[in-house]
């Protein structure tokens, strides 16, 4: 029938051909800004059906690896539109993303609420009003007197 060696030989080739269908193929390229050409540092890079992703440096440069070259990739980062690309044969990608135009407002999280940060002004303090109103003090802004800091009551009850 089959000798030894022969016998040892079939899960070799086993392997090997399973090794040549989940080949890695090594795609880099460059992530910029389609108006200023500036590096755009931190874009995420995902093969589209896969967990294959990358992040772009510092310099705007990437290198990821994929099984095979049929595939989609996903580029993303905040402030710019989102934008796919056919893998196909390239070994090299220069991706050019397009600003959005809208402005991104800042974001300030006060207690249970999100306010604009150009809307807010000064500092926010949050007070158990329970707890202040058992407080033996009839004029509140007396009773709000230690419970915030930085606050002063003068005896006028002014601040």
């Amino acid at each position: 029938m089959f000798t030894r060696q022969q016998v040892m030989l079939l899960p070799s080739l086993a392997l090997f051909s399973v090794a040549a269908f989940a080949q890695q193929t090594e795609i880099r390229g460059r992530i910029s800004d389609s108006g200023t050409a500036a590096p755009i540092a931190g874009a995420s890079l995902v093969v589209k059906g896969t967990t294959q992703a990358t992040k772009s440096n510092e310099k705007g440069e990437f290198v990821l690896q994929v099984s095979g070259n049929k595939g989609t990739l996903e580029i993303t980062y905040v402030g710019y539109e989102p934008q796919t690309m056919v893998l196909g044969d390239r070994k090299f990608l220069d991706i050019r993303l397009i600003s959005t135009e809208k402005g991104l407002d800042e974001v300030v999280v006060t207690g249970y609420q999100t306010e604009r940060k150009k809307d807010l002004t000064g500092a926010v303090s949050v007070v158990n009003v329970t707890e202040m109103m058992k407080a033996p003090e009839n004029n509140p802004m007396k009773a709000l007197q230690g419970r915030v800091a930085g606050m002063t009551v003068t005896s006028d009850g002014n601040l």
